[in-house]
């Protein structure tokens, strides 16, 4: 029994819309599943136009396992200065690429900044001498080139004021079918709430507004978010100590993932947005182990970075990928099979 108007989202289920309700047998939504599956797979034998089940991340292993699925949202959780933002930018264009308008709220940095990241992306150059303006005499006619490169982002739709939950919850009603995916960067923007909510209210409130966007409309969504400090605090703690064990006995310090294995983002880190992370149906952490390194005196090659994925409901969890930056700038790649 149909209560009132329902429309159907681009995988087969009820997408509700605000205030809307909705009773209906589910034996409806299972025949309707059925019949679309059994018509994607006639288009395959037919050679007809392949279905969207999920929205490219430009990291081909984390695309053979499926992630970005629409209707769920993926959960990235990543220390500040892992290259959230530079994730970001790449799911971005990956929506475009499936013919999406994809929206973002990019709380995190101002827009000029942002666009900073996208031309030095292009041009592969610092950020930072693109900002200071060091690059050279041709840089006027290097900048226009690079604009024309990034024509696709005119269908990238973006807010990067900082609000409220509730006026970003608004700003979810306006996002529509054809978004594709929405990305919020990052959780912690919330974090000034008027009621003066902790930490994991606000980004359990955060994560729940954009999932049910999700469920309603069949979007899919990402929200990037920093670990709990305490673990971070725990994980330093463990770190040190390995560095100093080290040192004593003499002995190379380089990046090691499992040497470092407390200081790596990981499933513990969802203590700090718990209700945020049983919401996320995908979990996946980053972890920069040259960064680190760097960060405590040692000079090393900070090029490599290891996605943890601990959570996938729909698809395998339980498994590291490691890509690469590119250059000056912060481009991920796959590191070829053989060099890792």
């Amino acid at each position: 029994m149909i209560l009132e108007d329902t429309k159907r989202s681009n995988y087969g289920c009820v997408q509700l819309g605000p205030r809307v309700k909705c009773l209906r047998p589910l034996y409806e939504a299972i025949e309707e599943r059925a019949a679309q599956l059994a018509q994607q797979y006639e288009n395959r034998d037919n050679n007809g136009p392949p279905a969207i089940v999920q929205i490219p991340t430009g990291v081909q292993a984390l695309d053979d396992y499926g992630l970005l699925t629409p209707g769920i949202l993926t959960l990235f959780v990543m220390h500040p200065g892992d290259g959230k933002t530079s994730v970001v930018l790449q799911l971005l264009k990956g929506a475009v690429s499936c013919g999406y308008t994809p929206r973002a709220w990019l709380f995190e940095d101002p827009l000029p900044l942002v666009a900073d990241r996208y031309l030095s992306q292009e041009l592969n150059e610092s950020a930072y001498l693109l900002r200071t303006l060091k690059l050279g005499e041709n840089m006027p006619s290097r900048l226009s080139a690079a604009t024309r490169e990034l024509d696709w982002t005119k269908q990238v739709l973006v807010e990067d004021l900082k609000e409220d939950s509730e006026r970003f919850f608004e700003q979810l009603e306006t996002a529509g079918d054809d978004a594709g995916l929405g990305v919020v960067d990052y959780a912690q923007a919330f974090d000034a709430e008027p009621d003066g909510a902790n930490q994991e209210r606000v980004i359990a409130r955060a994560a729940w507004g954009i999932s049910n966007w999700s469920k309603r409309t069949g979007n899919a969504s990402v929200l990037m978010s920093q670990p709990k400090p305490a673990v971070a605090d725990r994980g330093r703690k463990h770190y040190d100590s390995w560095l100093w064990d080290k040192k004593r006995k003499g002995e190379e310090i380089k990046p090691d993932p499992e040497a470092v294995e407390g200081y790596r983002p990981g499933d513990g880190d969802a203590g700090g947005c718990t209700a945020a992370y049983q919401r996320a149906k995908d979990f996946i952490s980053g972890f920069r182990p040259g960064r680190w390194l760097n960060n405590h005196g040692l000079t090393c090659q900070d090029n490599v970075m290891e996605f943890l994925r601990t959570k996938g409901n729909y698809t395998p969890g339980n498994y590291a990928v490691r890509v690469k930056w590119n250059g000056a700038t912060t481009t991920i790649s796959d590191i070829p099979k053989k060099n890792k």
